[in-house]
């Protein structure tokens, strides 16, 4: 493996860490492997249930770009069945280097014959790795077409490039599970803020205003939790704000076990209170005194806010 050859695996391993938008971070993954192994075609595969569906497509002699945008390639998915070679990779979590379709009798490729047979493109040379999380689960497959020469010609995949493509696949893998995470998490907090918010009508006075509360402070959870996750770069880490809401928010303790409770055990999380500053305070109290006639407080005084402030 060449040096500059590490420099790319550095690279694209950081490259996908920093990568949130589900969309983007399928593409990247496929254009960072595409660009390692030096190949002509590829296609990036996610298990769905029973079958594999088409995610990313990318031809460069045919100038093929499909899928990334969150728009599948319309191409119908691949059944589980081991005579395709996609599948029987991630059916055996096992990569398969392929010379020449053609000369292979191992698996069923009627399917690119039949490609190349409308398109006029030549499938050659193919290399099929398993993506696989930290389980050692495969989630999906990238199947590498044709590799080339530096004069262009089309050539058999290195064997030693398959172990730092599996390398990278399994943390395409990983990253893709992360993402998905933090993606569960939301819909899990907006499912909180549903059942808070139908309980409301059935409580007291008091309760009712206490649970309103809480569920504008889980809505907001949920909105920052979105835009950190795209802008924190730090994947596994959540800061958790409460915009407008000074100092620590009524229910907080019960929020925090709930918070707690269901996020995965990978993920920390920090969270972060804002209070007045002696500025904002003496916007609405000139002097202290003025600040005590209100009933307030130090504390009071610290975490006032009437909705006019925003979060700073």
């Amino acid at each position: 493996m060449r040096q500059d050859d590490m420099r790319k695996v550095l690279e694209m391993g950081v490259m996908l860490s920093e990568e949130q938008d589900p969309n983007r971070l399928l593409e990247k993954i496929l254009e960072c492997v595409m660009e390692l192994a030096r190949c002509d075609a590829g296609t990036l595969y996610l298990l769905d249930k029973d079958s594999l569906r088409f995610k990313i497509m990318r031809n460069h002699t045919l100038h093929t770009y499909e899928g990334g945008n969150g728009v599948d390639p319309g191409l119908p998915p691949v059944p589980l069945s081991r005579e395709n070679v996609c599948a029987f990779s991630l059916l055996e979590n096992r990569t398969v280097r392929i010379e020449d379709v053609r000369r292979c009798g191992a698996y069923d490729f009627s399917g690119p014959i039949r490609y190349d047979a409308i398109t006029g493109y030549h499938t050659q040379s193919m290399l099929v790795v398993p993506m696989r999380n930290r389980e050692g689960d495969s989630i999906g497959v990238l199947q590498l077409i044709n590799a080339m020469d530096e004069g262009g010609a089309v050539r058999a995949f290195p064997e030693d490039m398959t172990l730092v493509l599996e390398s990278i696949a399994s943390q395409a893998a990983i990253t893709i599970q992360n993402v998905r995470y933090l993606r569960e998490i939301k819909e899990l907090f907006r499912s909180f803020v549903r059942v808070m918010s139908s309980a409301i009508d059935q409580r007291t006075p008091y309760n009712a205003n206490h649970s309103r509360r809480m569920a504008q402070c889980g809505g907001k959870f949920v909105d920052w939790l979105n835009a950190r996750a795209e802008e924190g770069g730090q994947p596994g880490y959540v800061k958790v704000y409460f915009p407008e809401v000074a100092g620590i928010p009524e229910g907080f303790d019960g929020l925090r076990a709930i918070i707690e409770e269901i996020l995965p055990s990978h993920v920390d999380v920090t969270y972060v209170f804002w209070y007045n500053t002696w500025a904002m305070a003496a916007e609405r109290h000139p002097t202290w005194g003025h600040a005590q006639d209100a009933g307030l407080s130090w504390y009071g005084a610290a975490t006032e806010n009437d909705g006019e402030l925003g979060w700073p």
